[in-house]
C-alpha cells in the first residue's frame, strides 16, 4: 500500500509540473498593444529648466522568438550607426487638420533603441512592458500641431515589423507646471 501510495504521489506531482508548463503561441513577428500615454507638464532637468511638455506612450510588446530589443553590440551591419535599423522602435506624430491625419516631418527623428532583455526565458519568447518619455517645448509644438496623436511601430532582429498602433487624439495644452498636471489617456 506504501508503495502504492508513492506512486501514486509521484504521477501526480510529475501531472502537476506538466499541467504548469505554459504553452505560449506568439508570432515570431513582434506584437505591440498600446496601453496609455501619460502627459504631463515639467520643467527639464537641466541647468536651463525649460518647460516642457511630457509624453509617455506605455505599451506591451510580444515576441515569439525573442528577438526583439537590440544590445550595446549589435551596431554593425543592418543595425550599424548609419543603418534604417540602428533604433527598432519608430515613432510618428500625426497632425489632425481637415479631419484627416497627415504624418508630421520632424528636424529630429522619434527613433530609439528598446534594449534587448537580459533574462533567462525557458519558453523563449520576449514579453515587457515598454515606456517611452518624449519631451517637447509647448511653444514649439502649439506651433506646430492642434490636434495630433502618435503612431508607433516596433522591428525585432529579424527585421520583422510589428503591427502598428497609435495614441487616442492629444491636443496641445501647457496648463504649467504644477505637480498635480499630469493626464492619463488610454
Amino acid at each position: 500500500m506504501r508503495r502504492f501510495l508513492l506512486y501514486i504521489s509521484f504521477f501526480v506531482v510529475i501531472g502537476m509540473i506538466f499541467s504548469c508548463n505554459k504553452n505560449f503561441n506568439y508570432p515570431p513577428e513582434p506584437v505591440i498593444d498600446f496601453q496609455y500615454v501619460y502627459v504631463k507638464d515639467t520643467v527639464e532637468d537641466n541647468e536651463l529648466a525649460n518647460k516642457v511638455v511630457l509624453y509617455q506612450i506605455v505599451f506591451k510588446a510580444f515576441d515569439g522568438d525573442n528577438n526583439l530589443g537590440l544590445s550595446d553590440n549589435d551596431t554593425m551591419g543592418d543595425f550599424s550607426s548609419g543603418s534604417d535599423y540602428y533604433n527598432n522602435l519608430f515613432i510618428s506624430i500625426l497632425n489632425k487638420r481637415n479631419g484627416q491625419y497627415d504624418t508630421v516631418d520632424l528636424p529630429l527623428s522619434l527613433s530609439y533603441r528598446i534594449p534587448k532583455a537580459d533574462v533567462v526565458n525557458i519558453y523563449n519568447y520576449y514579453k515587457a512592458t515598454i515606456i517611452v518619455d518624449l519631451t517637447f517645448d509647448p511653444v514649439v509644438l502649439e506651433n506646430m500641431l492642434d490636434t495630433f496623436k502618435f503612431s508607433f511601430f516596433v522591428v525585432d532582429r529579424d527585421l520583422n515589423k510589428s503591427n502598428i498602433q497609435e495614441t487616442p487624439e492629444l491636443t496641445v495644452q501647457f496648463r504649467g507646471v504644477a505637480g498635480d498636471t499630469i493626464t492619463i489617456i488610454q
